[in-house]
């Protein structure tokens, strides 16, 4: 998967409310990702380095205690 379109997913986390609601509701960012970016087989590790390095690593520590199903800070 092109990594401008996982980037393009996390940047839209920031910006769209329905976006981190329906992440919040399906309790999985990978799941959401995957609707939103129209490909059932981007990876936990590519969607993981985009947030590492849209939000840094710190956030995604906060972030991998829960198993990536709440979008942090929102």
């Amino acid at each position: 998967m092109p990594k401008k379109t996982v980037d393009d997913f996390v940047k839209a986390l920031e910006t769209d409310k329905l976006l981190r609601d329906a992440v919040n509701f399906q309790q999985s960012m990978l799941n959401v990702a995957r609707l939103w970016t129209n490909n059932e087989k981007l990876t936990e590790a590519e969607l993981v380095q985009a947030l590492k390095t849209g939000w840094g690593e710190d956030c995604f520590t906060c972030i991998s205690k829960r198993c990536l199903s709440e979008v942090p800070g929102f």
